[in-house]
Order: C-alpha cells, then sequence, then structure tokens
C-alpha cells in the first residue's frame, strides 16, 4: 500500500508521517488526540475529575488531591538541560512517582529507534529528578513493537483504551491520506462526509475477532 500515490506524487507512507507541509496541523492534530486519551488514563490514576476525563482536554497543567498532571511543560533543573520539555508528566502523590511519556506516531521503518531513542532521550532528568520515562509509540497503521505491551501496561491503558487510540491513530491518517488524494476544492467546500462518520477503507481497518476487543497489529521485532 506504501506505493499509492496522492495528487503530489508522495506515497501514503510519506504522507502519513514524513510531510513537512503537514507537520504543524495534521500530524499534531494526530498526536494531540492520541495524547488526550493517554492523559485521561493517567488523570483517573490521580483523582482527576470525571468532567476532565470525559472531555479529554489537554491543559497545561492541573492539580487534584493525588497529584497533577501537565501537558508539554517545561522542566526547570539547576542546570540546563538539551530534553526538557516532554509530552506528559504524571506525578502520582500515592505511589511516590513521577512518570514521562512521549507519543510518537512513527512508520515502519523507524519505529524501533524511535522507540529506543524516546526511552533514552530523559536520562540527564531521570538522573536529576528519579522519574521513569515511559514511551507511547506506534506506526500510522497502529503496528507496535515487542516492549509496547510492558509500556502500555505501565502507563495503566486497557486492551479496549490500547485498541481504540489505534483506530484514532488510523483514523486520522486516513483524513490526512484521503484529503491530499482527493481534489482539493471538495475540501474547501464541504467537509468529508466519510470523516464525520469514522469511515476508513478496508486495508486501513483493524481485524475484529469475534465480538471481543479490535485485534493488535503484530509487533515488529527489535
Amino acid at each position: 500500500m506504501g506505493g499509492t500515490r496522492g495528487n503530489n506524487g508522495k506515497n501514503v507512507d510519506h504522507l502519513a508521517t514524513k510531510w513537512p507541509k503537514l507537520l504543524h496541523l495534521e500530524y499534531t492534530k494526530r498526536h494531540n488526540e492520541v495524547a488526550k486519551r493517554v492523559q485521561s488514563v493517567l488523570g483517573r490514576q490521580i483523582g482527576l475529575p470525571k468532567e476532565k476525563i470525559d472531555a479529554h482536554k489537554i491543559e497545561s497543567q492541573v492539580h487534584v488531591k493525588y497529584g497533577w498532571i501537565a501537558y508539554e511543560m517545561t522542566v526547570k533543573t539547576r542546570k540546563t538541560k538539551e530534553y526538557n520539555r516532554p509530552d506528559i508528566i504524571l506525578a502520582d502523590r500515592r505511589r511516590n512517582t513521577i512518570t514521562i511519556v512521549e507519543i510518537v506516531i512513527s512508520n515502519q521503518d523507524n519505529l524501533v529507534d524511535t522507540e529506543k531513542f524516546k526511552k533514552q532521550k530523559y536520562e540527564d532528568l531521570i538522573g536529576d529528578l528519579k522519574i521513569r520515562v515511559i514511551p507511547y509509540v506506534m506506526t500510522w497503521e497502529g503496528i507496535v513493537t515487542k516492549e509496547h505491551s510492558k509500556y502500555v501496561r505501565d502507563l495503566g491503558i486497557s486492551d479496549r483504551t490500547e485498541a481504540h487510540e489505534q483506530r484514532v491513530v488510523i483514523q486520522e491518517t486516513d483524513k490526512i491520506v484521503m484529503r491530499d488524494m482527493k481534489p482539493r476544492e471538495d475540501y474547501d467546500s464541504v467537509e468529508d462526509p466519510r470523516a464525520q462518520t469514522g469511515w476508513m477503507p478496508a486495508w486501513m481497518a483493524p481485524v475484529t475477532i469475534g465480538n471481543g476487543p479490535t485485534w493488535i497489529p503484530q509487533p515488529v521485532s527489535a
């Protein structure tokens, strides 16, 4: 499927993750759709109010009874660090832990290396603040590494939520690709009705087994 090309000659893999023109709009929107759901799961662990969880709001910083959670907050340290602005920081007073979560939607070529880099990215902060770093990385098709299942458990994300995250990534990627492959005037004049109904092409749809949860694609070996 990577050979299919859009109106600008780019293949699907390039459109999904590598086109600079889409970096500050479509890619950011897809990233935030995943981030707000991860943040909701983590927020529940420290007593984030139900209305905030249901609304899936991404806020810079929220303090609650059992800790606080922040999104894209700069971590201040005595010495300047190269990396000090993670996607999500969770401080859990009951567990006496601080967790950094880095979210990336990548492609199969870079999946393993990206996950390893995100795991190691904040090593300087780990030494200063006694924190743990958990990467949350998948490809635009929802493919993950073998290590991903451990990271999902560490974050407290259920199989149902994980399957939903993958569906969100696939649907948002579909919007990106279809926006490029359809005539521009179709999008300037009216929203794509398929995007409103959650439609996705058959080749992108996750497989469902019986009445169980959506099948999770096989992990990529490191």
